[in-house]
């Protein structure tokens, strides 16, 4: 009786081993498949190699949600994640967290009221100042009227002077996407960035800039700021289509 009960016990184990054995060689199969059939794991940077990949970076991608409630997007230069920026506060409060590395370095917010707001001859609109942790200022980025005739994002060092650089923000292309060109002195370009709202319904984004100077004349900062232009468009953009569809389901 009791070889029998032990031999059934054998085969009961036996029976539980291959099936396990089974089961793992088909998870393993899946994750082999889906290895192959799916992106890279990008590589993620920390401490001082995130911030000059970011600094040097040739290519800058941002993705995001305009629905998140956090409002964050990663920063992926040249291919690896160096960190992210992250929205909070509202309307002329918002500010936006630039996180390097692992660090909150900066953050950007609306300036308004300065004296930066009142300098030099051209009017000025949107005005947005760069702060690291202990709230001093470390330069600006302004829409500025040149000439009468159009507005140009200029960047500015912290006393407001410019830098030589700036942005000729929202120029729209044939496809739809929309624009931003970045120049240097006498109109020397060295770079775009190009912004697309993905999914309509959903409110996803993405932000691709390009440069070709590898952070000599652009600080990061600066770019980060383009971003924060850029994406604040697409959110009109994205909200007025929302309200369309709203007025034409009702």
């Amino acid at each position: 009786m009791d070889s029998n009960k032990n031999s059934l016990e054998r085969e009961v184990n036996n029976v539980a081993v291959k099936k396990f054995a089974a089961l793992a060689a088909v998870l393993c199969l899946i994750i082999i498949l889906a290895g192959c059939g799916g992106d890279k794991m990008k590589k993620i940077l920390t401490g001082k190699e995130a911030e000059a990949a970011l600094q040097n970076a040739k290519t800058l991608d941002f993705t995001g949600d305009l629905d998140d409630t956090y409002a964050s997007s990663d920063i992926v230069a040249d291919g690896k994640i160096v960190g992210k920026v992250q929205e909070y506060g509202l309307l002329s409060d918002a500010r936006l967290r630039v996180i390097v590395g692992g660090r909150e370095k900066y953050y950007l917010k609306y300036v308004t009221g300065e004296p930066v707001n009142h300098k030099g001859k051209n009017p000025s609109a949107t005005t947005y100042g760069y702060y690291n942790q202990k709230h001093k200022c470390v330069g600006y980025a302004q829409e500025r009227l040149i000439d009468g005739k159009e507005y140009r994002f200029v960047f500015l060092d912290a006393k407001g002077k410019p830098t030589g650089s700036y942005a000729d923000m929202m120029n729209y292309q044939e496809n739809g996407d929309e624009a931003t060109e970045l120049y240097r002195q006498k109109d020397r370009r060295i770079g775009h960035s190009v912004s697309q709202l993905e999914d309509y319904v959903n409110g996803l984004f993405t932000i691709s800039m390009k440069t070709r100077d590898r952070g000599k004349n652009l600080r990061y900062l600066d770019k980060i700021a383009v971003y924060w232009m850029e994406k604040s468009h697409i959110r009109l953009e994205y909200r007025g289509r929302l309200t369309d569809s709203l007025i034409s389901e009702s």
